[in-house]
């Protein structure tokens, strides 16, 4: 899911992809208008009895391909095949939105906590929980792997999907990644008697993690409170971290899956850490905002 504020300028946006009701908890907590293209019949649910700011591709999509005279809200990139070939536009977005009835601008709290000051991690008198981070291998199955390698000129990771560089598509530029966050957590499979696989994901609750920045490594623990509630993330005392100012990428994956943080004379894997750690930090949980968008 890729999360845009304040970008106006986006004149194609995707692929674009079905809705899943664990996206939603993202959504929420971000009081974003959630542009999709169909939806899983857990997500139709929710996007329903919730009543959540959403504009589904399938009204909108014209099935046809884009040209100069022919400029459909969503289209369709013949280049690609389906369902990973749907696109739109910020601008059509947000006239959609608009005649949708949905806010496109708000004052709304903010979910990271970013610092104006450059953030290096250190280990603290007592703790050995940061570690080099040149490297980092992290997948949801073995022939599903994601690579991060950390480029000193830029202070950014670079990512690779199964072996392939990650580019921005128009420009062909290198995907760069200022700031890192890998959660590990559990899914089930929805027996629902379709036999399509959905799974159910866990998101909601705590999660062990890493937060991975500048060449170095910590541990973490996410927590989100309900499905309203903002995820916030924590160091192993309980005190809420500080992100570098910049762009974040965050990974969920299964916590069954390892994570390998490699450094210039050493090498990490994942375990599990106690959730205890950040229990005189727990929030209590929240009913929804007043100021969520609605339909």
């Amino acid at each position: 899911m890729a999360l845009f504020k304040d970008k106006k300028d986006l004149d194609k946006v995707g692929p674009i992809r079905s809705a899943r009701h664990y996206f939603i908890n993202y959504v929420l907590e971000h009081n974003a208008i959630y542009a999709h293209i169909g939806q899983s019949p857990q997500a139709e649910s929710d996007l329903k009895t919730m009543k959540i700011a959403d504009i589904n591709g399938q009204l909108f999509d014209s099935q046809r391909a884009r040209n100069k005279q022919n400029d459909h809200e969503y289209w369709r990139d013949r280049k690609k095949s389906a369902p990973h070939n749907s696109y739109s536009s910020i601008d059509n977005l947000t006239n959609i939105a608009k005649k949708l009835g949905y806010a496109v601008e708000q004052s709304f709290k903010k979910v990271l906590n970013l610092s104006a000051d450059e953030i290096n991690l250190e280990n603290i008198e007592g703790k050995n929980d940061v570690v080099e981070a040149e490297k980092i291998t992290a997948g949801y199955h073995s022939k599903n792997m994601n690579e991060f390698k950390y480029d000193k000129e830029t202070k950014t990771y670079i990512k690779k999907a199964k072996g392939i560089q990650a580019k921005e598509e128009i420009t062909g530029e290198e995907y760069k990644i200022k700031n890192l966050i890998i959660l590990q957590t559990t899914s089930t499979e929805i027996r629902d008697g379709e036999n399509k696989g959905r799974i159910d994901v866990k998101n909601v609750g705590a999660l062990n993690g890493y937060y991975i920045t500048n060449g170095k490594a910590k541990k973490i623990i996410a927590r989100k409170e309900s499905r309203y509630d903002i995820t916030k993330y924590y160091d192993l005392e309980g005190n809420e971290i500080k992100l570098n100012d910049g762009n974040t990428y965050v990974m969920v994956m299964p916590e069954k899956e390892k994570v390998t943080i490699t450094g210039a004379e050493t090498t990490a894997t994942s375990e599990k850490t106690e959730e205890k750690e950040v229990n005189n930090k727990k929030e209590t949980s929240k009913k929804p905002s007043t100021t969520t968008r609605r339909r």
